[in-house]
Order: C-alpha cells, then structure tokens, then sequence
C-alpha cells in the first residue's frame, strides 16, 4: 500500500471513529435530558461520518486500495468450458500464458493437472507470466515482477503481498489431451 492510500485510510478510520465518539455523546446527552446538545452532537456525526465516507470511497474507488484488481476480467470469460491449450504444449512446472478473446489467462501444469488463473496481477495488474515459478508441486508460486505478491500456483492463494487479495482462479479440466477452462 502506497503512503497516499495509508494517510486516507488512516484519515478515513479517524473520522469514522470521531463520528462514533460523537454519536455516543450525543446518546448521553439525550438520555441525560439535554435533548438540544444531543441534536448538535448527532448533527455534527452525521458530517464527520459524510466526510469519512467520502475519504473511503476515494481510497476504494479513485486509489483502489485493497482492490483485486483482476476481479472484473472474470466476468468477461466465457461461463461454459473453452478449450485454451492442448495439455502436450504446456511444459511441466512452467506457467503459460495464453488468451480467451483478449484476457490473458496463466496456466500451470503440476504432472496430468493444469491450473488457471487470471495473468494479470490481483495487488496492480502486473504480468504474472513474466514473474518466476518458485518452489514445487503443491506449492508452487508464481511471484509478480512489479511488486513481489507470491500467489500459490494450486489455489491462488496470496502467500506474500503486497496484493491484499487471492489471484482469482479459473475453473479448468483436461478432456482428451485439451486444457479447457471456464469462469469459476
């Protein structure tokens, strides 16, 4: 996470946490009597909380923190099973790039198993074809060439960020030597 998306978010949990602190003094107030402050109090809430609000969703929308950023490609998959590959082509323990219209897809071959997932990075949409395989097997890992992200090979797991969330995987099949995938 950036410095910038820190400083808003921390901005962001400030307000929210004033705008509670103002609410449940506004709760006292009323149940002391002093319905008046107790208004005020829930006013000036209700502004803290409209101004944290906004800080949240500039930090979601215009700064993408905590965003999977290879989420939307997903949906632009087809949802009944592709044929991407013939298993022959892809070479053991190495990852594969290859496209269903224009949305790469990664594929890993662990022995008669193929895995695919989303190529673009979940943290910044970096090039996961390009980044090293370490490791073996089950665990094996591809790991993201911009930032570092370490996403699991066999389930899509982030096992070291900076990427907050799960690289999203594909469902996949081998039939007759053909590598299919289809949305999950």
């Amino acid at each position: 996470m950036t410095k910038d998306r820190r400083r808003v978010g921390l901005a962001h949990a400030a307000a929210n946490t004033a705008a509670l602190g103002l609410y449940l003094a506004s709760l006292a107030a009323r149940l002391s009597g002093r319905r008046a402050r107790g208004r005020a109090l829930a006013f000036a809430g209700l502004s803290v909380v409209g101004a944290g609000a906004y800080l949240g969703g500039h930090l979601a929308f215009a700064q993408g923190g905590g965003m999977n950023q290879a989420a939307p490609e997903v949906a632009r998959l087809p949802e009944e099973w592709t044929v991407i590959a013939r298993l022959a082509e892809l070479s053991e323990g190495k990852t594969t790039v290859r496209k269903i219209d224009d949305v790469p897809i990664l594929l890993y071959r662990d022995g008669s198993r193929v895995t695919a997932m989303i190529e673009r990075c979940a943290h910044e949409t970096g090039p996961l074809g390009e980044g090293d395989v370490i490791g073996t097997g089950p665990d094996a890992c591809v790991v993201c060439p911009w930032h570092g992200s370490t996403f699991r090979l066999a389930d899509g797991v982030v096992v070291h960020g900076p990427a907050a969330n799960d690289q999203p995987l594909l469902r996949s099949r081998v039939r007759d030597g053909e590598v299919e995938v289809a949305q999950p």
